[in-house]
């Protein structure tokens, strides 16, 4: 099972993020990006790839072993730290962090969280109830603090 924070906006509905390596963006790579609409990091990409373009010759074998090496590097932080982005990106756009839920994909953790009598979800009738943070959240993020202490089981 892999582990999803459910994000939720009032009016844009609920997300959810899976926590970890991405391999959409490791297969998609930019293309993930712009989908993700993580455009900051969109114009650093091509905005390092025209600067190195300028500034390696063509024929400068060693050079662009080591520019390609740099973006593979790169390429690879962004399939680990990606998600995350990702998740700051959406709190940045009024989507508050309401849980972490173990499912097999994005559209299970979306559904079980949402179905009701959840006593963690989405119309829950006792408990936290939808709107609260769980209380093993980092201070100041909004964020989970890793312990597993407030995921749900699908």
């Amino acid at each position: 099972m892999k582990q999803f924070m459910i994000y939720e906006h009032p009016t844009k509905g609920l997300k959810a993020v899976k926590v970890g390596w991405s391999w959409p963006a490791f297969f998609f790579g930019i293309f993930w990006m712009l989908y993700k609409t993580l455009w900051l990091l969109v114009a650093a990409i091509i905005g390092a790839s025209i600067v190195v373009a300028m500034v390696i010759p063509a024929d400068a074998l060693m050079a662009n072993i080591v520019a390609n090496l740099g973006f593979l590097a790169f390429h690879l932080v962004v399939c680990a730290k990606g998600n995350g982005w990702y998740e700051d990106r959406l709190q940045s756009r009024g989507f508050a962090y309401r849980h972490m839920v173990e499912a097999k994909n994005v559209d299970q953790a979306l559904a079980f969280y949402a179905q009701p009598g959840n006593d963690q979800g989405h119309g829950s009738s006792g408990g936290e109830g939808a709107d609260a943070l769980p209380s093993s959240t980092l201070p100041n993020t909004g964020k989970p603090s890793g312990d597993g202490s407030d995921s749900l089981k699908a």
